[in-house]
């Protein structure tokens, strides 16, 4: 077998490392940052380890459970389904999407309206398109124009200059509005029951995915370090902090350079999103990554006592008027909790450049406890004792239209070159499809 690179040591590269060690190869991990784990390596803000957002083992197939839990020497927490969305200003229970059953009743009939339509027609999804036609298409343009008013409200771009496949990113790839008993009637009709939702209790046990969560009180940052210590315990070498100078490709290996070092390897495989990073080893100017808008987020951590935080993973505002998008319970479920009986709630806030939230969050720290009682994320008493923010320019990255044409193009560019670089065509967004699609990467190398 092989020596193998793999550029990325966030969640992507620790799957695709795993992957490939157990196939046989020789690897190696490389990344720029000093930590491993990427976005889920936790932060310390206060005196808690903080996510940066909401992370956990979610919906996974059970053989990963049991890596993540044999890395954590068994301190998981399982994690029930606790999600919470809310639209307008009302709270649905164990729901993730928006939850329409508010609008009136003119509203709804137009909807199912729509919906029998489309479903006579029988279309099939368009495989490309912008996220507009997608909302439109598979709901009718009612909900496709109260979603597409959520879509921009939550990531600051309109729908239609987002690709389809953004929806991958958000909660709006189904829909519900009606009591969960009318949605089952509805989904009974075949075109309609993968775009159409009901909260699980209606659906029952649809699969065998479970979801844990590190409970050693470290939160995800707990995990990434055990992770990689696991890892070198099996042979896989790991640099972190190190910048690639270049990338040479020889006729008998491969040769990565960093600062006053190099590495032999026989391939190469990208794990990370940064694109255009890659083809500069080679001389290559590419803008793929232009077409990725980056939402700026305010991320805040409340504190108060442990007993006035709500049972929840997270909980979700859809009104476009909200303060705060989402909210995670991380420090009740992960075991963070000091002495004085004190742990922290997360409060996520997308934001406009430059605008008021952008500008002067604290202004909205007030607003954004008000929510959260009236959520019920913590309970009405809850008194907020500490808030720590910090300012992020870039979170959750929006394709942009005709950003697939040209990460394609470049993948083929790539292939091309040299068949021993390995840049995937497919760009999986949940952990789990993460996860599925590494155990095919040991085919690719070969």
């Amino acid at each position: 077998m092989g020596r193998v690179a793999v550029i990325g040591a966030g969640f992507r590269g620790f799957c695709d490392a795993l992957s490939l060690q157990e196939a046989g190869h020789n690897v190696t991990i490389i990344d720029s940052v000093p930590f491993f784990g990427g976005i889920m390596n936790s932060m310390q803000m206060g005196d808690f380890i903080v996510d940066k957002g909401v992370h956990f083992f979610n919906s996974m197939p059970p053989e990963i459970i049991d890596i993540v839990t044999e890395i954590m020497d068994g301190k998981v927490r399982p994690i029930g389904y606790w999600s919470r969305s809310v639209f307008g200003q009302e709270v649905t229970e164990n729901f993730s999407l928006p939850n329409l059953e508010c609008i009136s009743q003119e509203e709804k009939n137009k909807i199912i309206f729509e919906l029998i339509e489309l479903a006579s027609e029988g279309k099939a999804d368009l495989e490309m398109g912008n996220l507009q036609e997608y909302f439109d298409r598979n709901f009718g343009n009612t909900i496709g124009t109260i979603y597409a008013r959520i879509f921009e409200g939550i990531y600051k771009t309109k729908a239609q200059d987002a690709e389809k496949r953004a929806v991958k990113q958000t909660s709006l790839h189904r829909t519900k509005f009606l009591s969960d008993e009318q949605m089952m009637l509805l989904k009974n009709i075949p075109w309609l029951n993968d775009r159409l939702a009901a909260r699980r209790k209606a659906l029952g046990k649809i699969d065998d995915l479970t979801s844990v969560y590190p409970s050693d009180g470290k939160g995800m940052k707990g995990w990434c370090e055990r992770a990689a210590t696991w890892l070198r315990s099996r042979g896989v070498n790991i640099h972190l902090g190190t910048k690639i100078e270049r990338i040479e490709l020889k006729e008998s290996n491969i040769i990565i350079s960093m600062l006053d070092d190099h590495y032999e390897f026989d391939r190469v495989v990208w794990s990370n999103d940064e694109i255009d990073q890659f083809t500069r080893m080679f001389g290559w100017e590419t803008d793929v990554n232009d077409l990725l808008k980056g939402t700026p987020l305010v991320f805040y951590s409340m504190v108060t006592d442990i007993d006035k935080i709500k049972e929840f993973t997270y909980h979700q505002n859809f009104d476009p008027d909200s303060s705060m998008f989402r909210a995670a319970a991380a420090g009740y479920y992960g075991n963070q909790v000091n002495k004085e009986g004190k742990s922290f709630i997360t409060i996520e806030c997308t934001a406009e450049m430059d605008g008021d939230v952008w500008n002067n969050p604290a202004s909205q720290i007030d607003a954004i406890w008000a929510e959260c009682k009236r959520d019920n994320v913590v309970d009405n008493s809850a008194q907020l004792l500490e808030c720590n923010f910090i300012k992020i320019p870039t979170s959750y990255k929006i394709r942009l239209n005709g950003y697939n044409d040209k990460f394609i193009d470049v993948c083929n560019r790539v292939d091309e070159l040299d068949k021993r670089l390995i840049l995937r065509k497919s760009e999986p967004f949940f952990r789990r499809e993460i996860y599925l699609e590494s155990l095919n990467l040991p085919d690719l190398v070969g």
